[in-house]
């Protein structure tokens, strides 16, 4: 035999009407207005229509693999191209069937606790493990058996995007005692739709004003390119992304953290080199408080711009722009005193600061407040930025604050991965890079997979750990669509 056999995919799907404010419904088929979201597949197996004859029923377990692979769908294009995420390794049989001889794939499994665990093989290509793309397997129980206790595998797809065209087409591989008797050229790909459509900015439906409607674009966890359009381009060549550790923020490592400042700078420049940038340093020492005052001074506790001095000293302390502005800072509402253009301070664009405050972040979500820049404050020709107050790590007052409670929350070793996500997650607000959202296979649209599986760097800081004995917290990184956004912006 060779290649007389079809896996074909039974689709799991929504379909989701917007109503104009940011709300859906679920309405029960496709039509205009309506998005199709595919939430995952159904194999069964059966034998190509254009074979002859079927072999004889034939009960010997013959070894088997099912590979699950994935590309972007290109129209006319060859079939090359497909990445492989998942391999299930296993048994086929021909059994005796009403309707003539049926070929049948029994995945390998193990008994834990009494319980089925399907035996998987999963990639190890960075654009799998590092994925939130995640998607539903399940057989048809029948042709095709991974039953698995409690039920259906949730696997991450390849982290692949095109903005021109977010399809990934879907597609299997089936070899019986190692030849292939069904490839991607006998199987109808399944098509996965990437593109949400009228999807309110942080979830928050109704507030059109200040949360508005944005594609957004991915498999259970999105993210969105709003910006890109918006905002203007600097390119990098020939520049470096210089990020400075301030003495706070290098206090707060040592005393509050298990992670060593070398391995913080390390994975802060593995984040920022996967996204593109191909030269990075950071200053984690002495010399780089230096460069950090020459922009920043501390008010009250609160960091500001250097050059935010009222000049009419003779004022009540309470009163001058300063004080006023760090009472603002530290109530969260920084917007609330108007800073005048004389009083910002220019910054490279590709420079960051990074320090720390005693202070909430903006909200239980997030660990840090990214730089506070003024409005049109990118001067793309001199590549510099208007800037107020420099990256803020909120590390608040007490075991409570959510940077704190994470830190306690996670195994010690993932510490350097927190604090490495979040200064990434701040350089990313402040390239333009919105919160990444989940559709968990059901509305609503929210804030953090209710599973904790966002990969993504720019997801919600407070909702990212991996059950376990401890929460884990992995290194995130930058999606496929944000590297797009940021190719855009910068490339």
């Amino acid at each position: 035999m060779a290649n007389l056999l079809q896996v074909k995919f039974g689709v799991q799907e929504v379909f989701l009407r917007p109503n104009g404010s940011g709300g859906f419904t679920t309405v029960a088929a496709a039509g205009q207005g309506i998005s199709r979201q595919v939430t995952g597949a159904t194999l069964s197996l059966n034998w190509r229509r254009d074979i002859a004859t079927t072999p004889a029923a034939n009960a010997t377990k013959r070894p088997a693999s099912l590979e699950l692979i994935a590309r972007i769908k290109k129209p006319n294009s060859a079939t090359d191209g497909y990445a492989r995420f998942a391999i299930f390794p296993g048994k086929v049989t021909f059994v005796q069937g009403t309707a003539g001889v049926e070929p049948r794939f029994k995945g390998d499994f193990l008994l834990v606790n009494n319980q089925r665990v399907q035996t998987i093989g999963l990639s190890d290509a960075n654009n799998v493990t590092r994925s939130d793309f995640f998607f539903l397997i399940a057989g048809d129980g029948t042709t095709v058996d991974l039953k698995n206790d409690p039920g259906p595998i949730l696997l991450a797809l390849p982290w692949l995007f095109e903005d021109t065209n977010p399809i990934l087409q879907v597609n299997a591989r089936l070899s019986v005692a190692e030849v292939v008797e069904a490839d991607e050229n006998s199987n109808t790909p399944l098509d996965v739709p990437l593109q949400h459509p009228a999807v309110p900015d942080e979830g928050v439906a109704n507030d059109v004003a200040r949360h508005p409607l944005l594609n957004y674009f991915g498999v259970r966890n999105i993210a969105t390119l709003s910006n890109a359009a918006r905002l203007p381009k600097i390119r990098f060549s020939g520049r470096t992304l210089r990020v400075f550790f301030h003495a706070t923020f290098r206090a707060f490592c040592t005393e509050h953290s298990s992670a060593s400042l070398v391995d913080i700078a390390t994975a802060v420049t593995t984040i920022l080199t996967d996204a593109g940038f191909a030269a990075v340093t950071v200053s984690r020492d002495t010399p780089a408080d230096a460069e950090c005052g020459r922009f920043f001074r501390p008010v009250n506790g609160r960091f500001m711009s250097r050059l935010i001095v009222d000049p009419d000293q003779s004022k009540r302390p309470e009163d001058r722009i300063e004080n006023r502005f760090a009472a603002a800072i530290a109530n969260n509402t920084p917007e609330a005193v108007l800073i005048p253009d004389t009083m910002v301070v220019r910054v490279p664009f590709f420079d960051f600061f990074i320090f720390a405050e005693q202070a909430e972040p903006p909200n239980p979500n997030e660990l840090a407040h990214s730089e506070g820049a003024v409005s049109g404050g990118i001067l793309p020709a001199a590549a510099e930025k208007l800037l107020v107050t420099p990256t803020i790590i909120a590390t608040g007052l007490g075991s409570g604050t959510p940077l704190r409670a994470l830190l306690a929350r996670v195994e010690t070793t993932d510490h350097l991965n927190v604090l490495a996500s979040t200064i990434a997650h701040e350089i990313g607000h402040s390239f333009g890079l919105r919160h990444n959202l989940a559709f968990p296979a059901a509305l609503p649209y929210r804030m953090g997979d209710p599973q904790g599986l966002q990969r993504g760097v720019m997801a919600p800081a407070g909702t990212r750990q991996v059950p376990g004995s401890k929460d884990r917290s992995p290194l995130l990184f930058f999606g496929p669509v944000h590297q797009a956004m940021i190719r855009k912006l910068f490339f």
